[in-house]
């Protein structure tokens, strides 16, 4: 499972994005996140969130993922899944997206994309049960 969701700070032209990899218990894989040019359109942001997140599970050679995300602009992505053995899309609520709404808002205190494998990220260590 991979939620996605995007984050636009107050006063800024640009966005960042989180991306969870779960389990399916819902166990902690990976997670990813970084800046978007998004010139201060969250359904850009969103969109170029979930772009992020298809193009980043691709390089990781995930094909059979389970996209969640709060973003009503899916379409501009559904091309991407012709590269997937197997992919669903879901639109999921921000109350539901947490984990990788709050990922995408820290993303605002560092510069370039992170990736982590083995370590929970700190920012939302905290919220994963």
């Amino acid at each position: 499972m991979v939620e996605v969701d995007a984050s636009l700070p107050p006063g800024g032209t640009d966005g960042f994005y989180g991306i969870i990899v779960r389990d399916s218990n819902g166990g902690f894989i990976a997670a990813r996140s970084g800046p978007i040019r998004c010139l201060k359109d969250p359904h850009l942001a969103e969109t170029f969130a979930v772009k992020e997140a298809l193009s980043w599970t691709l390089e990781q050679g995930w094909h059979n993922i389970l996209l969640k995300s709060d973003c009503c602009v899916l379409k501009y992505c559904r091309s991407l899944k012709r590269h997937f053995e197997s992919m669903s899309i879901q639109y999921i609520n921000r109350s539901v997206n947490k984990l990788a709404h709050v990922l995408a808002r820290a993303a605002s205190s560092h510069t370039g994309h992170l990736n982590w494998f083995s370590n929970i990220p700190s920012c939302i260590e905290h919220l994963i049960a």
